[in-house]
């Protein structure tokens, strides 16, 4: 997939919904790696040929949606995972500056505020992620019950 992602933080597909999960795996990867996939897999360690397969569909994603949550705590784990809402957090700033690196905190300059803000993002990220797993570990119960 191309660059149709750029800057399109409400990205969205020709039947008004999210995409596949590997759509939005592809819209993040373009959004911030140029669509590099080899940086985007470096970035946030995972196995770049897993990842490249979870972008083309071939390979459904697992604990490599936590890694990109992890490391890029900008992106909305239920946009990415469900496909509902927007892709950034609100909060977060929308631009990252040319620099995945450093996720700024959305705030006033006051220290004290932007820290807050980070250990509230943090907590809600921590709830995502809990929940996410929750999730996985069911769902990979399931699967190998049946």
């Amino acid at each position: 997939m191309t660059k149709k992602y750029q800057n399109n933080d409400n990205f969205t597909s020709a039947t008004g919904e999210n995409g596949s999960i590997s759509a939005r795996f592809d819209a993040i990867c373009t959004r911030f790696f140029d669509g590099k996939v080899g940086e985007f897999a470096r970035y946030c360690g995972i196995d770049s040929t897993n990842l490249s397969k979870i972008i083309n569909g071939s390979m459904q994603p697992n604990i490599d949606t936590r890694r990109v949550l992890v490391k890029m705590p900008q992106i909305s784990a239920r946009w990415l995972m469900f496909g509902t809402g927007t892709m950034l957090e609100a909060g977060v700033n929308q631009q990252i500056n040319g620099d995945v690196n450093a996720p700024a905190i959305a705030g006033n300059g006051n220290t004290s505020e932007s820290l807050q803000s980070a250990l509230d993002l943090l907590k809600t990220k921590d709830e995502q992620l809990n929940r996410l797993i929750t999730v996985i570990e069911r769902l990979t119960t399931e699967r190998s019950a049946q």
